[in-house]
């Protein structure tokens, strides 16, 4: 299952024309959440989605909108449901120290963004 979500996020990067980077940096983050949490078949795309949005958000200029991100899974999902899967992501990071999904700094990022 992991082998096709990594294809198919491959595929939705090649799509907003992301860099090879954000695509790496979201097959971590999924490695590392699904390491941690179990996902059910029916949210494990969702997961997918929320790494690579993510990791888009790290690494990108101009990361792809939400709207977008949910078009690509031809509208499975509703926006709330794509940002808490983010927030469960991010938080997942946080818990996890320097060592985890996120480090300290890009957490200290995203804790001063939330803050303009």
């Amino acid at each position: 299952m992991r082998a096709t979500l990594v294809d198919w996020l491959s595929e939705v990067r090649d799509e907003f024309r992301l860099h090879a980077e954000t695509l790496f940096l979201a097959a971590s983050y999924l490695d590392a959440y699904l390491a941690a949490k179990p996902v059910s078949r029916g949210r494990f795309q969702l997961l997918g989605m929320a790494c690579l949005w993510v990791a888009a958000k790290f690494e990108e200029v101009y990361p792809p909108p939400l709207v977008a991100m949910l078009a690509m899974a031809e509208n499975m999902y509703t926006a709330a449901e794509l940002t808490a899967m983010e927030k469960e992501v991010r938080r997942a990071g946080v818990r996890a120290g320097a060592a985890g999904l996120l480090g300290r700094g890009v957490c200290f990022v995203v804790e001063a963004a939330k803050r303009w």
